[in-house]
Protein backbone atom coordinates (compact mmCIF):
# COMPACT_ATOMS: atom_id res chain seq x y z
CA UNK A 1 0.00 0.00 0.00
CA UNK A 2 1.34 3.11 -1.06
CA UNK A 3 1.93 5.90 1.76
CA UNK A 4 -0.62 8.13 0.01
CA UNK A 5 -3.58 5.44 0.14
CA UNK A 6 -2.30 5.47 3.62
CA UNK A 7 -3.07 9.04 4.51
CA UNK A 8 -6.50 9.44 2.59
CA UNK A 9 -8.78 8.17 5.82
CA UNK A 10 -6.71 10.68 7.75
CA UNK A 11 -7.39 13.63 5.27
CA UNK A 12 -10.84 12.38 5.42
CA UNK A 13 -11.10 11.85 8.77
CA UNK A 14 -9.97 15.88 9.05
CA UNK A 15 -12.32 16.94 6.30
CA UNK A 16 -15.28 15.80 7.89
CA UNK A 17 -14.17 17.49 11.15
CA UNK A 18 -13.78 20.78 9.51
CA UNK A 19 -16.80 20.87 8.05
CA UNK A 20 -18.86 19.44 10.80
CA UNK A 21 -16.93 22.38 12.70
CA UNK A 22 -18.10 24.82 10.09
CA UNK A 23 -21.55 23.80 9.98
CA UNK A 24 -22.07 23.23 14.11
CA UNK A 25 -20.79 27.56 13.82
CA UNK A 26 -23.55 28.29 11.38
CA UNK A 27 -26.07 26.38 12.94
CA UNK A 28 -25.16 28.24 16.23
CA UNK A 29 -25.89 31.46 15.16
CA UNK A 30 -28.86 30.24 14.68
CA UNK A 31 -30.99 30.50 17.62
CA UNK A 32 -33.70 29.30 18.88
CA UNK A 33 -36.76 31.55 17.00
CA UNK A 34 -38.59 33.60 19.44
CA UNK A 35 -42.87 33.51 19.06
CA UNK A 36 -43.16 35.97 16.43
CA UNK A 37 -45.27 38.84 17.95
CA UNK A 38 -41.35 39.23 19.53
CA UNK A 39 -39.39 38.78 16.72
CA UNK A 40 -41.18 41.36 14.19
CA UNK A 41 -42.03 44.25 17.04
CA UNK A 42 -40.45 46.33 14.60
CA UNK A 43 -42.73 45.28 11.47
CA UNK A 44 -45.51 46.27 10.42
CA UNK A 45 -46.40 42.44 10.13
CA UNK A 46 -46.78 42.01 14.14
CA UNK A 47 -48.57 38.88 15.66
CA UNK A 48 -49.44 37.64 11.71
CA UNK A 49 -45.96 36.50 11.24
CA UNK A 50 -44.50 32.83 11.96
CA UNK A 51 -41.19 31.27 11.48
CA UNK A 52 -41.66 28.41 8.70
CA UNK A 53 -38.31 26.58 9.35
CA UNK A 54 -36.97 27.42 5.66
CA UNK A 55 -33.28 28.92 6.13
CA UNK A 56 -32.90 31.91 3.83
CA UNK A 57 -30.39 33.68 1.67
CA UNK A 58 -27.43 35.27 3.35
CA UNK A 59 -28.48 38.96 3.91
CA UNK A 60 -25.30 40.95 5.98
CA UNK A 61 -23.34 37.58 6.59
CA UNK A 62 -25.83 35.70 7.75
CA UNK A 63 -28.44 33.02 7.43
CA UNK A 64 -32.40 34.14 7.17
CA UNK A 65 -34.70 32.13 8.29
CA UNK A 66 -37.73 32.31 6.53
CA UNK A 67 -40.87 34.01 8.22
CA UNK A 68 -44.40 32.78 6.74
CA UNK A 69 -46.34 36.39 5.97
CA UNK A 70 -49.30 35.19 4.53
CA UNK A 71 -48.69 36.99 0.90
CA UNK A 72 -47.05 33.14 -0.73
CA UNK A 73 -46.19 35.40 -3.69
CA UNK A 74 -42.38 36.28 -3.33
CA UNK A 75 -43.26 40.00 -2.65
CA UNK A 76 -42.68 41.27 0.82
CA UNK A 77 -41.29 38.04 2.56
CA UNK A 78 -39.75 38.55 5.89
CA UNK A 79 -37.22 36.81 6.94
CA UNK A 80 -35.09 36.74 10.19
CA UNK A 81 -31.55 37.48 10.25
CA UNK A 82 -28.77 35.08 12.12
CA UNK A 83 -32.14 34.62 14.54
CA UNK A 84 -31.57 37.61 16.39
CA UNK A 85 -34.33 40.19 16.83
CA UNK A 86 -33.47 42.07 13.60
CA UNK A 87 -35.94 41.82 10.99
CA UNK A 88 -36.15 42.06 6.67
CA UNK A 89 -38.18 42.33 3.93
CA UNK A 90 -37.40 40.55 0.56
CA UNK A 91 -39.28 42.82 -2.01
CA UNK A 92 -38.53 42.22 -6.02
CA UNK A 93 -35.62 44.47 -5.55
CA UNK A 94 -34.15 42.47 -2.73
CA UNK A 95 -33.94 42.54 0.68
CA UNK A 96 -34.51 46.01 2.78
CA UNK A 97 -34.65 46.58 6.60
CA UNK A 98 -38.02 48.18 8.34
CA UNK A 99 -35.97 51.58 8.26
CA UNK A 100 -35.42 52.08 4.48
CA UNK A 101 -39.55 50.78 4.27
CA UNK A 102 -40.74 53.13 6.74
CA UNK A 103 -38.49 55.97 4.79
CA UNK A 104 -40.47 54.93 1.76
CA UNK A 105 -43.83 54.58 3.19
CA UNK A 106 -44.24 50.74 1.82
CA UNK A 107 -44.16 49.36 5.37
CA UNK A 108 -48.19 51.56 5.49
CA UNK A 109 -49.62 49.23 2.97
CA UNK A 110 -50.20 46.33 5.43
CA UNK A 111 -52.44 49.70 7.26
CA UNK A 112 -55.60 51.22 7.06
CA UNK A 113 -55.80 55.00 6.81
CA UNK A 114 -57.76 55.52 10.00
CA UNK A 115 -55.57 53.40 12.20
CA UNK A 116 -52.22 54.92 10.69
CA UNK A 117 -53.83 59.51 10.28
CA UNK A 118 -57.42 58.70 12.31
CA UNK A 119 -55.84 61.38 15.14
CA UNK A 120 -54.94 63.96 11.95
CA UNK A 121 -57.87 63.87 10.68
CA UNK A 122 -59.50 64.15 13.93
CA UNK A 123 -57.29 67.05 14.87
CA UNK A 124 -58.29 69.21 11.25
CA UNK A 125 -62.19 68.68 12.23
CA UNK A 126 -61.88 70.05 15.76
CA UNK A 127 -59.58 72.61 14.98
CA UNK A 128 -61.87 74.02 11.99
CA UNK A 129 -64.79 73.48 13.97
CA UNK A 130 -63.29 75.14 16.37
CA UNK A 131 -62.14 78.33 14.85
CA UNK A 132 -65.02 78.69 12.89
CA UNK A 133 -67.85 78.52 15.71
CA UNK A 134 -65.82 81.25 17.03
CA UNK A 135 -66.02 83.69 14.44
CA UNK A 136 -69.67 83.08 14.03
CA UNK A 137 -69.84 84.06 17.62
CA UNK A 138 -68.22 87.13 17.58
CA UNK A 139 -69.47 88.31 14.44
CA UNK A 140 -72.60 88.59 16.41
CA UNK A 141 -71.07 90.57 19.43
CA UNK A 142 -69.20 92.80 17.09
CA UNK A 143 -72.38 93.29 14.56
CA UNK A 144 -74.65 93.50 17.65
CA UNK A 145 -72.57 95.92 20.22
CA UNK A 146 -70.74 97.74 18.36
CA UNK A 147 -73.22 99.77 16.61
CA UNK A 148 -76.35 97.06 16.46
CA UNK A 149 -75.18 95.86 12.55
CA UNK A 150 -75.77 99.32 11.17
CA UNK A 151 -73.91 101.86 9.28
CA UNK A 152 -74.63 104.31 11.03
CA UNK A 153 -72.43 104.06 13.78
CA UNK A 154 -69.49 101.72 12.19
CA UNK A 155 -66.25 103.76 12.19
CA UNK A 156 -67.26 106.81 14.24
CA UNK A 157 -64.92 107.31 17.06
CA UNK A 158 -67.62 107.53 19.91
CA UNK A 159 -68.80 103.70 18.79
CA UNK A 160 -66.82 102.77 22.19
CA UNK A 161 -68.33 105.06 24.20
CA UNK A 162 -72.06 103.90 24.00
CA UNK A 163 -73.08 104.50 27.73
CA UNK A 164 -72.25 101.16 30.15
CA UNK A 165 -75.36 98.55 30.60
CA UNK A 166 -76.25 99.20 26.52
CA UNK A 167 -74.57 95.66 26.25
CA UNK A 168 -76.77 93.66 23.48
CA UNK A 169 -80.28 95.56 23.80
CA UNK A 170 -79.96 96.75 20.43
CA UNK A 171 -78.99 93.12 19.10
CA UNK A 172 -82.64 92.47 18.17
CA UNK A 173 -84.22 88.86 18.96
CA UNK A 174 -83.52 85.98 16.71
CA UNK A 175 -80.56 85.82 14.72
CA UNK A 176 -80.03 82.44 11.94
CA UNK A 177 -76.67 82.27 10.32
CA UNK A 178 -74.67 80.12 7.93
CA UNK A 179 -71.14 79.49 7.55
CA UNK A 180 -68.84 77.40 4.48
CA UNK A 181 -65.75 76.24 4.70
CA UNK A 182 -62.92 74.11 2.44
CA UNK A 183 -59.65 73.19 4.22
CA UNK A 184 -56.70 71.73 2.14
CA UNK A 185 -54.16 70.01 4.11
CA UNK A 186 -51.20 67.63 3.26
CA UNK A 187 -48.87 65.97 5.07
CA UNK A 188 -45.59 65.15 3.67
CA UNK A 189 -44.03 62.81 6.05
CA UNK A 190 -43.33 59.64 3.42
CA UNK A 191 -44.73 57.04 5.94
CA UNK A 192 -47.86 58.55 6.71
CA UNK A 193 -48.37 61.08 3.20
CA UNK A 194 -51.77 62.21 2.51
CA UNK A 195 -53.75 64.87 1.28
CA UNK A 196 -57.23 66.02 2.57
CA UNK A 197 -59.49 68.27 1.65
CA UNK A 198 -62.54 69.58 4.20
CA UNK A 199 -65.82 70.82 3.31
CA UNK A 200 -67.92 72.03 6.40
CA UNK A 201 -71.20 73.45 6.69
CA UNK A 202 -72.70 75.25 9.85
CA UNK A 203 -75.89 76.81 10.40
CA UNK A 204 -77.47 77.86 13.35
CA UNK A 205 -79.95 80.35 15.05
CA UNK A 206 -79.96 82.44 18.11
CA UNK A 207 -81.84 84.88 20.53
CA UNK A 208 -81.30 87.39 22.49
CA UNK A 209 -82.48 86.89 25.99
CA UNK A 210 -81.16 89.88 27.57
CA UNK A 211 -78.94 92.61 26.84
CA UNK A 212 -76.14 90.92 28.12
CA UNK A 213 -77.38 86.68 27.02
CA UNK A 214 -77.77 84.93 24.46
CA UNK A 215 -78.14 81.39 23.50
CA UNK A 216 -78.78 79.04 20.24
CA UNK A 217 -78.30 75.93 18.64
CA UNK A 218 -76.25 74.82 15.56
CA UNK A 219 -75.97 71.67 13.44
CA UNK A 220 -73.40 70.46 11.14
CA UNK A 221 -72.45 68.45 7.93
CA UNK A 222 -68.99 68.30 7.43
CA UNK A 223 -66.70 65.77 4.67
CA UNK A 224 -63.20 65.20 4.59
CA UNK A 225 -61.73 63.26 1.26
CA UNK A 226 -58.66 62.40 2.29
CA UNK A 227 -55.93 60.55 -0.07
CA UNK A 228 -54.03 58.14 1.68
CA UNK A 229 -50.35 57.93 -0.41
CA UNK A 230 -48.39 55.89 2.21
CA UNK A 231 -51.06 52.75 1.48
CA UNK A 232 -51.96 54.07 -2.04
CA UNK A 233 -55.96 54.24 -0.91
CA UNK A 234 -58.62 56.74 0.02
CA UNK A 235 -60.71 57.69 2.92
CA UNK A 236 -63.53 59.62 4.03
CA UNK A 237 -65.33 60.72 6.55
CA UNK A 238 -68.30 62.05 6.95
CA UNK A 239 -70.99 63.56 9.43
CA UNK A 240 -73.39 65.31 11.14
CA UNK A 241 -72.75 67.22 14.05
CA UNK A 242 -75.91 69.43 16.90
CA UNK A 243 -73.81 71.65 19.25
CA UNK A 244 -75.85 73.89 21.86
CA UNK A 245 -73.75 77.55 22.49
CA UNK A 246 -73.72 80.25 24.29
CA UNK A 247 -72.46 83.76 24.72
CA UNK A 248 -71.85 85.98 27.54
CA UNK A 249 -70.96 89.53 27.92
CA UNK A 250 -69.00 90.19 30.95
CA UNK A 251 -68.25 93.74 30.88
CA UNK A 252 -68.89 95.85 27.74
CA UNK A 253 -65.39 95.03 25.88
CA UNK A 254 -65.39 91.18 27.62
CA UNK A 255 -66.99 88.34 26.34
CA UNK A 256 -67.28 84.41 26.77
CA UNK A 257 -69.30 81.50 25.20
CA UNK A 258 -69.49 77.68 25.35
CA UNK A 259 -70.24 75.11 22.95
CA UNK A 260 -71.39 72.07 23.80
CA UNK A 261 -71.34 68.92 20.88
CA UNK A 262 -71.72 65.60 19.41
CA UNK A 263 -71.22 64.14 15.93
CA UNK A 264 -72.42 61.00 14.43
CA UNK A 265 -69.32 60.52 11.77
CA UNK A 266 -68.50 56.86 8.76
CA UNK A 267 -65.24 56.27 7.74
CA UNK A 268 -65.26 54.60 4.77
CA UNK A 269 -62.07 53.50 3.28
CA UNK A 270 -59.61 51.24 0.85
CA UNK A 271 -55.86 50.68 0.35
CA UNK A 272 -53.87 48.67 -2.17
CA UNK A 273 -51.50 46.16 -1.36
CA UNK A 274 -48.00 45.73 -2.88
CA UNK A 275 -50.08 43.45 -5.69
CA UNK A 276 -52.31 45.63 -6.38
CA UNK A 277 -55.27 44.32 -4.68
CA UNK A 278 -57.85 46.24 -3.18
CA UNK A 279 -58.81 46.07 0.56
CA UNK A 280 -61.75 47.80 1.83
CA UNK A 281 -62.68 48.62 5.39
CA UNK A 282 -65.30 50.71 7.05
CA UNK A 283 -66.57 51.84 10.14
CA UNK A 284 -68.16 54.02 11.89
CA UNK A 285 -67.65 56.77 15.08
CA UNK A 286 -68.74 59.22 17.41
CA UNK A 287 -68.00 62.28 19.32
CA UNK A 288 -68.17 64.85 22.21
CA UNK A 289 -66.63 68.15 22.34
CA UNK A 290 -66.72 71.03 24.71
CA UNK A 291 -65.35 74.42 23.74
CA UNK A 292 -65.39 77.44 24.79
CA UNK A 293 -63.64 81.15 24.19
CA UNK A 294 -63.00 83.92 26.33
CA UNK A 295 -63.14 87.01 24.38
CA UNK A 296 -61.89 90.96 25.02
CA UNK A 297 -62.37 93.66 22.37
CA UNK A 298 -61.11 97.29 22.88
CA UNK A 299 -61.19 100.38 20.36
CA UNK A 300 -58.93 103.48 19.51
CA UNK A 301 -60.24 105.44 16.79
CA UNK A 302 -61.14 103.64 14.11
CA UNK A 303 -58.91 100.24 15.33
CA UNK A 304 -60.36 97.49 16.58
CA UNK A 305 -58.04 94.95 18.87
CA UNK A 306 -59.03 92.05 20.29
CA UNK A 307 -57.49 89.32 22.23
CA UNK A 308 -58.95 85.17 22.57
CA UNK A 309 -57.77 82.59 24.93
CA UNK A 310 -59.75 79.60 24.24
CA UNK A 311 -59.84 75.41 24.75
CA UNK A 312 -61.62 72.72 22.97
CA UNK A 313 -61.82 68.88 24.32
CA UNK A 314 -63.01 66.14 22.40
CA UNK A 315 -63.29 62.01 22.65
CA UNK A 316 -63.78 60.04 19.72
CA UNK A 317 -64.65 56.76 19.20
CA UNK A 318 -64.57 54.27 16.45
CA UNK A 319 -65.66 50.94 15.93
CA UNK A 320 -63.40 48.25 15.10
CA UNK A 321 -64.00 46.63 11.49
CA UNK A 322 -62.93 43.62 9.51
CA UNK A 323 -61.19 44.74 5.98
CA UNK A 324 -62.36 42.75 3.29
CA UNK A 325 -60.72 41.99 -0.29
CA UNK A 326 -57.08 41.00 -1.00
CA UNK A 327 -54.44 38.26 1.12
CA UNK A 328 -54.10 41.34 3.86
CA UNK A 329 -56.82 41.65 5.16
CA UNK A 330 -57.49 42.89 9.25
CA UNK A 331 -59.34 42.98 12.08
CA UNK A 332 -58.33 46.50 13.76
CA UNK A 333 -59.85 46.83 16.91
CA UNK A 334 -62.00 49.71 18.13
CA UNK A 335 -60.24 53.11 19.82
CA UNK A 336 -60.65 55.80 21.00
CA UNK A 337 -59.44 59.41 20.40
CA UNK A 338 -58.93 62.26 22.39
CA UNK A 339 -58.09 65.60 20.96
CA UNK A 340 -57.65 68.69 23.21
CA UNK A 341 -56.32 72.17 22.40
CA UNK A 342 -55.07 75.67 24.04
CA UNK A 343 -55.75 78.60 21.78
CA UNK A 344 -53.75 82.39 22.86
CA UNK A 345 -54.14 85.05 20.02
CA UNK A 346 -54.89 88.68 18.53
CA UNK A 347 -56.20 90.86 15.69
CA UNK A 348 -56.41 94.24 14.86
CA UNK A 349 -59.16 95.47 12.88
CA UNK A 350 -60.29 98.70 10.68
CA UNK A 351 -63.68 99.96 11.24
CA UNK A 352 -64.61 101.51 7.90
CA UNK A 353 -68.18 102.22 8.21
CA UNK A 354 -70.11 98.95 6.53
CA UNK A 355 -66.08 97.40 6.09
CA UNK A 356 -63.94 95.83 8.52
CA UNK A 357 -60.74 94.22 7.39
CA UNK A 358 -58.73 92.33 9.50
CA UNK A 359 -55.95 90.10 9.97
CA UNK A 360 -54.99 88.00 13.12
CA UNK A 361 -52.59 85.44 14.45
CA UNK A 362 -53.08 82.56 16.94
CA UNK A 363 -51.00 80.03 18.83
CA UNK A 364 -52.32 77.08 19.06
CA UNK A 365 -51.21 74.42 21.44
CA UNK A 366 -52.43 70.33 21.52
CA UNK A 367 -52.27 69.31 25.31
CA UNK A 368 -53.63 65.84 23.93
CA UNK A 369 -53.23 64.60 20.82
CA UNK A 370 -52.74 60.64 21.60
CA UNK A 371 -50.16 58.87 19.42
CA UNK A 372 -50.63 57.72 15.55
CA UNK A 373 -49.40 54.17 14.90
CA UNK A 374 -45.98 53.65 14.90
CA UNK A 375 -44.90 51.50 12.11
CA UNK A 376 -41.45 50.66 14.22
CA UNK A 377 -39.66 52.21 16.85
CA UNK A 378 -37.54 54.37 14.69
CA UNK A 379 -40.70 56.68 13.10
CA UNK A 380 -41.64 59.98 14.76
CA UNK A 381 -44.50 59.36 17.09
CA UNK A 382 -46.66 61.87 15.54
CA UNK A 383 -46.70 63.07 12.11
CA UNK A 384 -46.93 66.69 13.15
CA UNK A 385 -45.92 68.77 16.23
CA UNK A 386 -47.94 69.91 18.94
CA UNK A 387 -48.07 73.12 18.56
CA UNK A 388 -49.23 75.66 15.64
CA UNK A 389 -49.96 79.10 14.37
CA UNK A 390 -53.00 80.08 12.41
CA UNK A 391 -52.81 83.27 10.35
CA UNK A 392 -55.89 84.76 8.92
CA UNK A 393 -57.04 87.63 7.00
CA UNK A 394 -60.36 88.44 5.90
CA UNK A 395 -62.83 91.11 5.45
CA UNK A 396 -66.08 91.76 7.55
CA UNK A 397 -68.96 93.65 6.49
CA UNK A 398 -72.48 95.42 8.17
CA UNK A 399 -75.43 96.67 6.49
CA UNK A 400 -78.24 98.83 7.83
CA UNK A 401 -80.85 95.81 7.14
CA UNK A 402 -79.51 93.33 9.77
CA UNK A 403 -77.11 91.35 7.51
CA UNK A 404 -73.31 90.70 8.04
CA UNK A 405 -71.01 88.37 6.19
CA UNK A 406 -67.02 87.60 6.87
CA UNK A 407 -64.86 85.82 4.30
CA UNK A 408 -61.61 84.87 5.65
CA UNK A 409 -58.25 83.16 4.58
CA UNK A 410 -56.40 81.06 6.84
CA UNK A 411 -53.25 79.01 6.99
CA UNK A 412 -51.56 76.65 9.48
CA UNK A 413 -47.49 77.75 10.03
CA UNK A 414 -45.06 76.09 12.23
CA UNK A 415 -45.82 72.11 11.67
CA UNK A 416 -43.01 69.46 10.27
CA UNK A 417 -44.17 67.72 7.08
CA UNK A 418 -47.27 69.33 7.40
CA UNK A 419 -49.34 72.64 5.25
CA UNK A 420 -52.91 73.70 5.60
CA UNK A 421 -54.69 76.39 3.71
CA UNK A 422 -58.69 77.48 3.98
CA UNK A 423 -61.12 79.92 3.52
CA UNK A 424 -64.39 80.83 5.35
CA UNK A 425 -67.37 82.20 5.02
CA UNK A 426 -70.06 83.50 7.38
CA UNK A 427 -73.17 85.79 6.48
CA UNK A 428 -75.81 85.97 9.14
CA UNK A 429 -79.22 88.24 9.75
CA UNK A 430 -80.22 90.09 12.63
CA UNK A 431 -84.19 90.79 12.94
Amino acid sequence: MSQGRQLKPLYGFFVALACSGYTANVFAGLAPPAPAEEQYSDSCLEGDAYFTGETGPIFNGGYGDYIDNGYGNGDFQVFQVNGGYDSAFMTSDGPVSPDELNADGLCSQFNSGSAIIGEEITRLMMTEYFHRMGQALQNRIRGGFFGGGGVAARGQSDMAGRAAGDGMADWGGWSPWVSYGRTSADNELSSTRYDATQDNVLFGIDYTYSDRLIFGISGGYENNDVTTAFNLGEMEVEGLTVAPYAAYLLTDNVSVDVAFGYSDLSIDQFRTEPGGAIVRGDTDASRWFVMSNLNANHQYRNWLFSGTAGVIYSEEDQDGFTETGGISSQTVASRNIEYGQLTFGGEIAYVEKAVEPYASLHYQYAFEDGDSTRLNPNQARRTDDDDEFRLATGLRFFANNGVSGVIEYNTILGRDHYDSHGINLIGRYQF
